[in-house]
């Protein structure tokens, strides 16, 4: 039952934010293999500063902020998968790596696929 209030939850919050925006300027995701050594290596500078950076959740095993997410993510897994809410769901996760990205490492190049 708890489950089901936070899919539903989820899927409230997703839809109305989704609603309100007028998005024009869309972003592209690029594949890794198109990015030249540049942008790949800043990619990956970018995403060694998120294990450099401190936690900011007190979940057991999360020792920095790259593993955040991660652990938030696996704690959730049996709820999602195999979920009406399994697409946005992921979706939310990959915007929310790339704010981290943007946000604490100033990271500006393309998030690959």
């Amino acid at each position: 039952m708890r489950s089901s209030r936070l899919h539903l939850a989820f899927a409230a919050v997703v839809a109305a934010r989704s609603s309100l925006s007028n998005c024009t300027n869309p972003a592209v995701r690029i594949e890794w293999s198109s990015l030249d050594s540049s942008e790949q290596i800043a990619y990956l500078d970018a995403e060694r500063c998120l294990w450099d950076l401190p936690a900011e959740t007190h979940l057991s095993n999360v020792t920095d902020r790259y593993t955040d997410p991660v652990a938030v993510h696996q704690s959730l897994t049996d709820y999602v998968h195999g979920d009406g809410v399994f697409l946005p769901w992921h979706r939310y996760f990959v915007h929310a790596h790339k704010t981290l990205l943007r946000k604490h490492c100033n990271y500006t190049g393309p998030i690959p696929t």
